[in-house]
């Protein structure tokens, strides 16, 4: 009962503290923050204590399989806030996300199939939110409230808890959707939806879906190495994946960047001509 309190409490402060990075580090970084293995990678470590690798590497074809209605989950979200109150637009979301499940639940649950509807999901939510991946917010954010990160906290702590839990008694498909669950996206639409209002929460949603692909090809990662290089490693490298593919689309972020400041600085001595003449 020590252990898994801990493990709870480890997993809570870890996604708390990256959360509150992401509020504060703009949509773009914030995103790429959030979308760092910082639930699921603690809940697969700890299933590896008390689970075989086949175990671990059918959890993760499960949870990469369950990735792909979270990525419509969040794509509708960032549709609906920007006109809509939060209880509408993440209600409307979970909606999705549910019909969504329950369907995928009674399909094939096999590797070519889920890498299919992922090569269709993704990038077709990737491009559906591209317009709203720049917004600023609607109000100056206040201070952090300590009901916010209690809030948080709990739920990541529950759901590790439950992962853990449900891992004794059910079959690796049912620990792969609960570690899907959208937990750490739930909390940063409630939060940042009610501080900053929904375009500047939904431009952190929007930026995020790049890196939630990484994220999942990473569970694929495992899935594959996990009966051959065994449990442990498999997990060292999906989560060296995950963090390599945010590594790279930071830096992308950041040539573009300079790209754009680059362009600005060629423009400014032409409108200053414009403007002597």
């Amino acid at each position: 009962m020590l252990a898994l309190l801990l493990k709870m409490g480890l997993s809570a402060l870890i996604a708390v503290s990256v959360t509150v990075l992401a509020e504060k580090s703009g949509p773009v970084i914030g995103a790429l923050l959030a979308t760092l293995p910082v639930t699921s990678g603690p809940a697969f470590l700890f299933l590896a204590q008390d689970h075989d690798a086949a175990f671990i590497s059918q959890t993760a074809l499960s949870t990469f399989a369950q990735n792909i209605p979270t990525a419509i989950f969040a794509t509708s979200y960032v549709l609906l806030a920007q006109r809509l109150s939060t209880t509408v637009s993440v209600g409307g979301a979970m909606c999705v996300w549910l019909v969504y499940l329950a369907l995928s639940l009674w399909g094939d649950s096999s590797l070519p199939t889920a890498l299919l509807l992922g090569a269709c999901v993704f990038p077709l939510c990737i491009v559906l939110v591209r317009p709203y991946r720049h917004a600023s917010a609607s109000a100056s954010s206040p201070g952090q409230h300590a009901s916010d990160l209690i809030v948080r906290g709990l739920a990541v702590a529950l759901l590790v808890g439950a992962i853990e839990v449900l891992g004794l008694v059910a079959t690796p498909m049912w620990t792969g959707v609960l570690a899907a669950a959208p937990v750490l996206y739930l909390s940063l639409m409630i939060i940042l939806q009610r501080r900053l209002g929904g375009p500047a929460a939904a431009a952190v949603i929007a930026n995020s879906l790049a890196g939630f692909l990484g994220i999942s090809l990473a569970f694929v990662t495992v899935y594959l190495l996990a009966v051959s290089l065994g449990k442990w490693t498999a997990i060292a490298f999906g989560l060296t994946f995950s963090a390599s593919w945010n590594t790279g689309l930071f830096l992308l972020h950041c040539r573009g960047a300079s790209v754009l400041q680059s362009n600005s600085n060629h423009l400014l001595p032409i409108e200053a001509n414009r403007s002597s003449s």
